[in-house]
């Protein structure tokens, strides 16, 4: 099962939007995307199997006005190639390495096919 090529298919195409994408958290520098895979469904004999996909769409920590006009563009270039399968939650906050302090985040949640 292929999970981190299906993760990086999501990042390449998240890239060509313009956007800095990573499925290693530690590689990013906001504003960005961060992609990780939250769960694996089963779905076929033989090995298929779906994704669940989150696109966590961070901004520098700055006041909410900012932060939202901010992370409204970011969300506005993932939907051109994100297909949401659930409603984008809005008030996250994300830590993308140990040392750093939470910044403000959109969640994307997607479901993908792993072949």
């Amino acid at each position: 099962m292929d999970i981190v090529g299906t993760l990086d298919r999501i990042v390449n195409d998240l890239r060509a939007q313009g956007l800095r994408a990573n499925i290693d958290p530690v590689k990013l520098t906001p504003p960005c995307a961060w992609v990780t895979v939250t769960q694996v469904a089963h779905t076929r004999l033989g090995g298929c199997a779906e994704a669940t996909v989150s696109v966590l769409l961070v901004t520098t920590d700055r006041p909410p006005p900012l932060a939202h006009a901010s992370l409204g563009e970011l969300l506005d270039k993932a939907l051109a190639v994100v297909d949401p399968t659930e409603p984008t939650v809005t008030n996250e906050a994300v830590k993308l390495t140990d040392n750093g302090q939470p910044l403000p985040a959109y969640r994307i949640t997607t479901t993908t096919e792993i072949g």
